[in-house]
């Protein structure tokens, strides 16, 4: 699957503003979406699982939603994303 960025860049734009009002309420659908994306990109399983998780806590499913979305807006290429780095910082930030 081809991951069109444009579509990917306003999705997280508003699940972000969402997320900021509202918590994780009643964007479950659009967090999918955008962790298919993810995925796709080849963006650390860890990292995405943290964000879809409604066991998680809050906080960590927010700092995980911050450093996929991060690495999404940075990806000019579908082949350069760098995973290893992120699953180190996210269990420290845990």
């Amino acid at each position: 699957m081809e991951t069109n960025m444009e579509t990917i860049s306003s999705t997280i734009h508003a699940l972000a503003l969402s997320i900021d009002a509202d918590g994780f309420g009643d964007d479950s659908l659009d967090l999918l979406v955008m962790a298919h994306a993810a995925r796709d990109l080849g963006i650390s399983e860890i990292l995405v699982q943290v964000m879809i998780d409604d066991l998680e806590p809050e906080v960590a499913r927010e700092r995980a939603f911050a450093m996929v979305a991060r690495l999404m807006a940075s990806v000019s290429d579908l082949d350069s994303v760098v995973v290893d780095r992120t699953e180190r910082t996210l269990a420290v930030a845990c």
